[in-house]
This record gives C-alpha cells, structure tokens and sequence, in this order.
C-alpha cells in the first residue's frame, strides 16, 4: 500500500493577478490522520482545514487554535494502518497547507484518499 503519493509541484497565478505561489498536492491513504508538531494550544491532531506553516508570536495570552510558539517546525506526522511517515516543509517563505482526511468505503472498496495542499508564497517547491 502507498503511504503518500506527490503529485508534481506547480507555479500557481490567480486568475484575477495577484502574486503566484508555489502549490505542492498530496493523497495519503484513506484511513491516514494527520498530527502536527509545535506548540498548538488545540493539541496535536490536525483535522481538516487550513494550518499556517510559520507563525508569529501572539505577545500575550492564547487560546484554543492559536500556535503560541513563534517559530514551529512545519512538519506533519500522518499515521495510517500502513505505516507512518513525517512530511518537513522547510522553507522561510510564508505558506499554508491544506489538509483533508480521507474516507474509507465501508467496505465498498470506492475509499476516498485524504490530501495534503502545500501553498508557498516564493522559494522553491519540491517532495523530498
């Protein structure tokens, strides 16, 4: 079974302008979750939604969402029956990632993979 599978890194341009970014798009097995590594007041566990790869010292008191840790290292720990793997965004350009969890088919066998988007504001793109 593959535990994540890259698809090939694009220059993304709005349609209406707007400066371009870097977009890198991943599946991971239908039964992955992803955890995230740093100081989330929310805990570990990444569920689905947009997570911001550098963050930025709030200066005072933080609540549940807020990273309170002004440099975490971007990196995602995604675990499924397969096996485990980390993902290192290293990179000192601002940029978020997307994250979605897959759905198992109940034994229909139609599962649908979880995804990873990685968006970068410059730099480079690339799957190590």
């Amino acid at each position: 079974m593959t535990l994540r599978r890259d698809l090939p890194p694009r220059w993304w341009e709005p349609a209406g302008g707007g400066p371009g970014r870097w977009m890198q798009r991943s599946e991971v097995p239908a039964d992955a979750r992803f955890f995230g590594l740093g100081g989330r007041a929310s805990g570990p566990r990444l569920r689905d939604g947009t997570y911001r790869l550098w963050n930025t010292d709030p200066g005072m008191s933080f609540g549940p969402g807020d990273d309170p840790l002004y440099i975490t290292m971007p990196v995602q720990m995604v675990v499924a029956d397969a096996g485990t793997h980390l993902v290192f965004h290293d990179s000192s350009w601002d940029g978020t990632v997307t994250l979605r969890e897959g759905e198992e088919g109940a034994g229909s066998g139609h599962d649908r993979p979880g995804t990873s988007a990685l968006r970068m504001d410059g730099g480079r793109c690339g799957a190590g």
